[in-house]
């Protein structure tokens, strides 16, 4: 689950019973959803839980953000969900059915062209973030209606399939470090799968199988029957400051099925609380980047992408600060080191040029490897 600092994976939606009848659902002081930058109504997801059941046992739903001085509208109750639209201060603008489950029916996971108030069929209002957890919202498939949902930063799935009904599915990426078909990615990725495909660039979803999971630092290595035209090679050392790369599939049933490619800096030699396992780097990565390759100039895997700074988590902490390109990988030392505890063939990066940046690119996606988890 994602925690205040961090967010890998996007939520789940579980239903509940609870149902309070109120006349008026409709907030007098509306949230604004859409527009070009956030064409989602709802990014996030929360969970209404820590209300005491010896107390009021319950969590209003205001007309506006605050207090008393705006009118209670509705009742939420333990165990509750909500689609998170906005904040303002600790207050939180929120969507939800009038069953307390997250129902596509309110029309939060498609995109909203133009911003505008919420005016769709399901409740909205505002509550106080002290009884909400909240994380990274599911990205669902437009059509045809299935329960898939979107893995993150740990953060996914190829828009050309549709699970069976009833199946989630989350996915991520991976990248291959042999010529034998073997494929590294983070194990949160291939974390309770009943089934692993992998897909390259147009290619046929084929299976795969995990041969090692190191779930205290995050990496798996998978094998495949594939025979890839691009391996990575690994450098175990990274310059504070170095321009670096990443690759994956992020949001891929909105985004281009044949990946993204972004760019930034090596930002800190270490992760949250300086952890030494991290590298924090300024490179935008999305749901769906996770377990993808972090290169340098020349091409070479210096990390392996892991995780991302939860935003709107951080902002209600700090009162309003958000966070931006805050990410982290796992260095590509601990990688060399898994592959080698795990007799896994793999190739030292050695001295080359730099390359340009269409030809790093190239040479990125030639390497990455879409993976779907059937769960």
């Amino acid at each position: 689950m994602a925690n205040i600092w961090t967010a890998c994976v996007c939520g789940i939606a579980i239903s509940s019973t609870s149902i309070a009848c109120v006349a008026d659902t409709r907030s007098t002081l509306p949230f604004v959803i859409g527009g070009d930058e956030s064409p989602l109504a709802c990014r996030y997801e929360g969970k209404i839980f820590g209300l005491d059941p010896q107390g009021d046992g319950f969590l209003s739903v205001r007309s506006g953000p605050g207090g008393a001085r705006f009118k209670e509208i509705d009742r939420l109750y333990n165990g509750d969900d909500v689609y998170v639209c906005a904040s303002n201060g600790p207050w939180l603008a929120v969507i939800y059915s009038e069953k307390r489950n997250l129902d596509r029916s309110c029309g939060v996971d498609i995109p909203w062209k133009t911003r505008q108030a919420y005016s769709g069929p399901c409740r909205s209002g505002w509550i106080h973030s002290k009884y909400a957890h909240v994380e990274e919202a599911t990205v669902y498939q437009p059509d045809p209606p299935t329960t898939a949902h979107q893995e993150v930063t740990r953060s996914i799935q190829p828009p050309s399939s549709t699970p069976p009904k009833g199946k989630a599915r989350s996915s991520g990426t991976g990248f291959f470090v042999n010529a034998e078909g073997y494929v590294v990615t983070n194990a949160h990725v291939v974390e309770e799968c009943e089934s692993i495909r992998v897909l390259e660039d147009h290619g046929v979803p084929i299976p795969a199988s995990v041969v090692s999971r190191d779930i205290a630092n995050d990496l798996a290595v998978l094998k495949t029957g594939l025979k890839p035209e691009r391996t990575a090679e690994i450098r175990s050392g990274v310059r504070f400051g170095e321009n670096v790369a990443a690759f994956g599939f992020p949001l891929s049933s909105l985004l281009a099925s044949s990946g993204n490619f972004t760019v930034g800096t090596v930002t800190a030699l270490a992760g949250i609380g300086d952890d030494s396992r991290y590298l924090q780097i300024s490179t935008p990565v999305q749901p769906g980047n996770s377990g993808g390759p972090l290169l340098d100039q020349s091409g070479h895997v210096v990390g392996v992408v892991s995780a991302k700074l939860n935003a709107l988590n951080v902002m209600i902490a700090t009162n309003g600060d958000v966070p931006q390109n805050v990410n982290f990988a796992i260095k590509g030392r601990l990688l060399a080191n898994f592959l080698e505890s795990n007799r896994v063939a793999f190739t030292e990066a050695q001295i080359s040029q730099q390359l340009s940046g269409p030809d790093l690119a190239d040479e990125a996606r030639a390497m990455s490897i879409f993976i779907e988890c059937r769960q």
